[in-house]
């Protein structure tokens, strides 16, 4: 079973049974990898999805599309909370202890919710440019952000504020960078 277009996103769960793909085509699939098992699950947002991610657990997870993004059930894909945002989802994050999901738009805005609840965690925040790339930290206190400038900011995973106001880390290449860590 193929995407009807391009693709954003692959990931695997973290205890490695699932793999999961998010396309322009509206649609995130889950391949179960145990044998037998063949047939993906198919799960649809309206338009275009650019990113997903397997909660720690794995028992969940969040696409991010547009208008906003989605937390399902990793079993059943059922919807578990809708996170509007009015605009294209650019990228996800999951806090390592599954209590927060962080997310960013096309139009360098990011907002963390209550995973547990679906309710705002954080205002709405403009960081000025679209994220390329955005992580927590393994503590889960703060996110740090890589915008296109190559400017990284350090943020309060609480607040969404600046951790260090006036702190800036600058990078002159444009080389690649994963937010994707390795379990811990």
């Amino acid at each position: 079973v193929e995407h009807a277009g391009a693709l954003n996103a692959a990931l695997l769960s973290h205890d490695g049974t699932s793999l999961a793909t998010a396309s322009v085509d509206g649609t995130v699939r889950f391949w179960d990898l145990r044998p037998k098992r063949p047939e993906p699950a198919v799960y649809r947002q309206p338009n275009e999805v650019w990113d997903a991610m397997f909660s720690p657990d794995g028992s969940w997870f969040v696409m991010g599309g547009d208008p906003g993004a989605e937390i399902r059930d990793a079993r059943t894909g059922a919807l578990r909370h809708a996170l509007p945002m009015g605009n294209m989802i650019s990228r996800v994050a999951i806090s390592p202890d599954s209590r927060r999901v962080a997310v960013t738009t096309e139009r360098g805005t990011l907002r963390v919710w209550n995973s547990n609840e679906g309710t705002p965690a954080t205002p709405e925040l403009r960081l000025g440019e679209a994220l390329h790339e955005f992580a927590y930290s393994h503590d889960g206190r703060w996110i740090v952000t890589g915008p296109p400038s190559h400017v990284v900011q350090l943020l309060d995973a609480d607040t969404g504020e600046p951790a260090m106001p006036g702190f800036q880390a600058a990078a002159r290449s444009s080389g690649p960078c994963s937010r994707r860590t390795t379990p811990h």
